[in-house]
């Protein structure tokens, strides 16, 4: 209470996780406008709490709906950040320093990378090469000493602790293999991106798996599990996807139908709205 009297700001928004909590509850019993942003199919901790007490609720998805029972929410999606665009896919590749000849997979364990899936791909580098498949990893900062000596030997895979120009990856990419963190998932249906889902099977509340499912409800990406790597499953997937290219046209056409282009523009507004009320 006493930062925020200090600050003085127009309005306090929380993003549904406990952090959040706190500022929120001051902004409310010091009469000051509140909003929260929630990323995810299913709301946060905070969102379920405060949900009732706040200005407004900015939701991602349609099923989050589900869980507040409320009339002051708003469905927005999720902010995109702002140089995010796509760019022709072979300039892409050329700059990457990838063959434009072959079917690039970008995979992506969120910003700290994934270890299971890193382990998987590493495992399993024999069966991308025999395919002609190139990989671009983003293995994560602490994950990049623990890459095996024959994987730098090959060829097919391109591997980065971190990538800060999403653009470039992303318009390279015939199939993106990700996370379901509710961002990137916002970013991969912003670009119109193939993809394939592994949900981090100890998210809070789940809600990996359930953003994953809902993007699978509208046909938008294939979702496997983390136990089904070790069956080959991913692998299986990616040729189905690969053997007919209208495959690949469905997914990226479904993805970009869901994406909700306008999600920033909007969430500004209903900012604007909350603090002019």
């Amino acid at each position: 209470r006493k930062l925020i009297k200090k600050f003085n700001p127009k309005i306090i928004i929380g993003t549904g996780g406990y952090s959040s909590g706190l500022p929120l509850l001051a902004g409310i019993h010091m009469k000051i406008p509140t909003m929260i942003q929630d990323q995810n199919s299913i709301p946060g901790l905070i969102t379920k709490k405060l949900h009732k007490k706040v200005s407004l609720i900015c939701l991602a998805y349609k099923t989050a709906q589900k869980y507040i029972k409320t009339n002051n929410t708003v469905l927005t999606g999720n902010p995109i950040r702002k140089n995010l665009k796509k760019i022709d896919k072979i300039k892409a590749k050329r700059k990457l320093g990838l063959d434009h000849n072959k079917k690039t997979i970008f995979i992506l364990g969120g910003s700290q990378g994934s270890q299971i899936i890193n382990k998987h791909i590493y495992k399993n580098i024999k069966y991308y090469e025999n395919q002609e498949f190139q990989l671009f990893l983003q293995c994560g900062e602490n994950n990049y000493a623990f890459i095996p000596k024959e994987i730098h030997k090959s060829k097919n895979i391109i591997i980065k602790k971190f990538v800060d120009d999403m653009s470039i990856i992303y318009s390279a990419a015939d199939l993106v293999i990700s996370r379901a963190g509710a961002l990137a998932i916002s970013e991969l249906c912003y670009m119109g991106k193939a993809m394939i889902l592994i949900p981090f099977k100890f998210a809070a509340d789940n809600h990996q798996e359930l953003n994953a499912m809902e993007i699978k409800h509208n046909n938008a990406c294939i979702k496997i599990n983390e136990d089904d790597l070790k069956t080959g499953l991913l692998e299986k997937k990616i040729k189905k996807i690969f053997d007919d290219s209208e495959n690949i046209n469905e997914l990226e056409n479904n993805s970009l139908r869901i994406a909700r282009s306008n999600a920033t523009k909007d969430i500004i507004q209903n900012i604007i709205k909350v603090i002019n009320a």
